[in-house]
């Protein structure tokens, strides 16, 4: 299970390395979930994961829309939270 984590933050990453090469950002969850395929395959290959290739599908895309909702929120309340302390600053 610790597995999944990892992967999940390996396409974290990559999704970050993608913004910065300019890539339109609706397509990093597309990329997102590409990534975690290609990983998942990856460590199945490798016997790092315990599955077989259908399901190494299946967690890949898990695996990528998680990693883009992990980003979707982070920034979201890292918004809310500017927008707190602009309003205690008194600025509107």
């Amino acid at each position: 299970m610790i597995e999944s984590g990892i992967i999940t933050g390996i396409v974290m990453a990559v999704a970050e390395w993608l913004k910065s090469t300019g890539i339109n950002k609706k397509c990093i969850p597309i990329a997102n979930m590409i990534c975690g395929i290609i990983l998942c395959f990856a460590g199945t290959a490798l016997g790092v994961l315990d599955t077989n290739a259908g399901m190494a599908v299946f967690q890949g895309m898990a695996i990528g829309l998680t990693a883009s909702g992990l980003y979707s929120s982070g920034k979201n309340i890292g918004q809310y939270l500017n927008q707190e302390g602009d309003d205690k600053n008194g600025e509107h």
